[in-house]
């Protein structure tokens, strides 16, 4: 057994010998034929599988001719020079004689080298694969964008063809339009009293907006003039001028300039107006504020403070004496705060709430009752921003009115507020509009009136060169402490047809009615016109 165990080790450690010496194949079938005579076969044949694994990871032969394919070259030795193929043959005849002693030696533990040695083959790395959209690091295991195959042209916006083009001043974009009209009505004056007949009517506007890089400022003005043609029949005008300046503050934060004036006169109907008027008195209103707005954000936020300031002319009586209204004019002051949050500006919720101050030029009105007070306006709603197809807000609140008259009620009630913008496809726009406010009285212990105004307005636009219109209102005031109200309806079509980008033919039919709780006072309009207009 002593024997068996000797002569398989010592042919183990011969067969060894020979394969670090650089021997080929047929040396190594050679020495192991060799090994087999000398010793047990098992024990040789698992020598024999040792002597192939470390053949493979050792030596100077190719791993292709050692039969593994995993191995891209061999190994360099520590203790044995580089080996190259002309010196094969001579390494391998010095292998056979080596001796017991050097076997030992060679059979001692052997460190790896990483370093690569021989021929090796140069690897060409892949090319890698670029993705214009990614600007990381390329993967070769990436998709390829695939290239279209016609470049093309990005979609451009519609532009409308009979849109005015409006003209330059300094670094201001102008825009006018003037609408000539004239039509037959079933009552010319809309008022009571009124007659059929024709009447004509002048509506213009100016709007001029600034082409600045920074901060912008818009002014609008518009008039309108309904005339009967028929003789020492009244005139109703109006007019308005509205003007804002918004100033870029840091980001996020804008400074708002807002001023306007406007102009009208007050039906005979008007319960506040002294009776026996004969013609409509002048009503010129004032107003300014200035406000800071944060947006942007979860959290945004507006503080306004605001003054808006109303006069009353002269009423000319039936025995052609003039009445002053000097008691009914009034300035109101105003401090509004808004807090609005969402994580998008797509629906955000608000409250709003302002205090305010409204002073009568004189202490005392024509009954001496002192109608100056505190205005106290609470709000909560929602504000909208889908881009093109939803925008606007709308609120719900509650509002009061203290007067320092002891003898006067405090006339409060719910307010409804705000304007949505709504187009459901292409060429339609819809908006809806609601508007709540207080009215004053001249009567002695009355505490005036709440208004509710609520109107819808569509446009289609058929064809380029063609739209059609309609619009419905309602308007109801209450009057609180007299009790009843007045109620105004009125619906209209129209359509508009441009024969050119300046000249366009407008037709329009209206019906009105006006239901008053004042006996006498209530009378209905039907009108058909038909008019030019000039755009620039």
């Amino acid at each position: 057994m002593v024997n068996r165990l000797a002569g398989g080790k010592l042919g183990s450690i011969a067969v060894f010998t020979m394969l670090l010496a650089g021997g080929t194949m047929p040396h190594v079938t050679a020495a192991l034929a060799q090994d087999y005579k000398a010793g047990d076969g098992a024990s040789k044949a698992g020598n024999l599988f040792a002597q192939i694994r470390l053949r493979g990871t050792r030596g100077d032969v190719n791993a292709q001719e050692a039969g593994d394919p995993f191995n891209d070259g061999p190994l360099p030795d520590e203790n044995q020079p580089q080996v190259t193929d002309g010196q094969a043959s001579t390494d391998a005849a010095a292998a056979n004689q080596t001796t017991d002693a050097q076997a030992k030696v060679i059979a001692a533990p052997v460190v790896v080298s990483s370093e690569p040695q021989g021929r090796v083959l140069p690897v060409t790395p892949e090319p890698p694969v670029l993705d214009p959209i990614n600007t990381a690091t390329p993967d070769p295991r990436g998709n390829l964008r695939a290239s279209p195959v016609e470049a093309g042209e990005r979609r451009r916006e519609k532009e409308d063809p009979f849109m005015p083009p409006g003209f330059r001043v300094g670094t201001w974009q102008v825009f006018a339009r003037l609408e000539e009209a004239i039509g037959y009505s079933t009552n010319n004056i809309f008022d009571a009293g009124g007659q059929p007949g024709a009447f004509s009517q002048t509506d213009a506007s100016l709007l001029m907006r600034s082409d600045w890089a920074r901060h912008e400022a818009q002014i609008e003005a518009t008039g309108s003039l309904v005339r009967a043609l028929s003789d020492g029949e009244d005139t109703i005008p109006a007019a308005g001028v509205n003007g804002q300046l918004r100033l870029d503050l840091v980001d996020g934060y804008t400074a708002t300039l807002r001023g306007n004036y406007d102009y009208t006169t007050e039906p005979l109907t008007s319960t506040s107006l002294v009776s026996g008027a004969t013609q409509r008195p002048d009503v010129n209103g004032y107003g300014g504020s200035v406000e800071i707005v944060r947006t942007g954000g979860y959290l945004d936020f507006s503080l306004r403070g605001s003054a808006d300031r109303e006069t009353y002319g002269s009423a000319t009586l039936s025995d052609g004496s003039t009445f002053s209204q000097n008691d009914r004019n009034n300035t109101l002051y105003q401090l509004t705060g808004r807090l609005a949050f969402g994580p998008t500006p797509s629906l955000k919720p608000f409250v709003q709430g302002g205090i305010g101050k409204r002073v009568y030029d004189e202490s005392v009105d024509r009954n001496g009752e002192d109608r100056s007070g505190t205005l106290v306006d609470l709000r909560a709603g929602l504000q909208v921003d889908l881009h093109e197809k939803l925008t606007g807000e709308m609120a719900v609140g509650y509002s009061w009115q203290d007067f320092n008259a002891g003898t006067i009620q405090t006339l409060d009630g719910i307010t409804v507020n705000g304007t949505l913008n709504w187009s459901p496809e292409r060429d339609t726009l819809v908006r809806l509009t609601a508007q709540t406010s207080f009215g004053g009285s001249t009567t002695a212990g009355d505490n005036g009136l709440l208004s509710y105004y609520f109107q819808t307005e569509a446009e289609r636009r058929v064809r380029d060169n063609l739209a059609f219109n309609a619009s419905a209102s309602y308007q109801q005031s209450i009057y609180d402490t007299a009790g009843g109200s007045d109620r105004d309806y009125k619906v209209g079509v129209g359509a508009e047809y441009w024969v050119s980008r300046f000249v366009s033919l407008t037709a329009n039919l209206d019906y009105e009615r006006y239901d008053s709780m004042t006996p006498g006072n209530s009378w209905d309009a039907t009108s058909v016109r038909i008019g030019v207009a000039l755009q620039r």
